[in-house]
């Protein structure tokens, strides 16, 4: 009788354990998905800046782009690709605008991003709809070649946004 009651005891402590592990699982999965998805919003917030600084280091001192970025006609453009390239955004889209207004040694190239942070399993609310801004003005050290085309470059962007915060 000893026995049956403690067997009936161990049964009663797992299905009570199971039955809180079921309850508390969502609350732990929702902080799991929450952690990823900011991780990747955080992460494409620093690959932003990281990208444009790199691609306006390359512009500045007019390094040729590579790979399909040398495609690109114009400038300015190939510029906007090496940046895209260069963040790389894990979950979301990438969008460049640069410009300058003289071409010239110690003038400045000015090179914004606005990247979309989708995340992974779209249950967690981003801060600002999940877009990051980041922004980088470089001086101009190499001023021979001028480069052809036009001084400024954006590419479209999704509803509701716009390049006013990058001039």
């Amino acid at each position: 009788m000893h026995s049956v009651a403690r067997a009936r005891r161990q049964r009663d402590g797992r299905a009570s354990a199971t039955v809180e592990f079921a309850l508390i699982m969502p609350v732990l999965f929702a902080i799991l998905f929450g952690v990823i998805d900011y991780g990747l919003l955080f992460d494409n917030s620093l690959n932003a800046r990281q990208g444009i600084r790199e691609a306006a280091r390359e512009a500045v001192v007019q390094t040729a782009p590579t790979g399909a970025c040398a495609t690109q006609t114009g400038f300015l453009a190939q510029a906007a690709c090496t940046a895209r390239a260069d963040i790389g955004p894990l979950a979301g889209t990438a969008y460049v605008k640069a410009f300058y207004s003289s071409w010239t040694t110690g003038q400045t190239l000015t090179v914004c991003t606005l990247v979309q942070t989708k995340g992974l399993t779209g249950m967690v609310p981003f801060p600002a709809g999940g877009f990051t801004r980041a922004r980088t003005d470089m001086a101009i050290e190499v001023a021979s070649p001028v480069p052809a085309g036009a001084t400024s470059y954006a590419d479209a962007l999704p509803a509701g946004q716009d390049w006013s915060w990058c001039s």
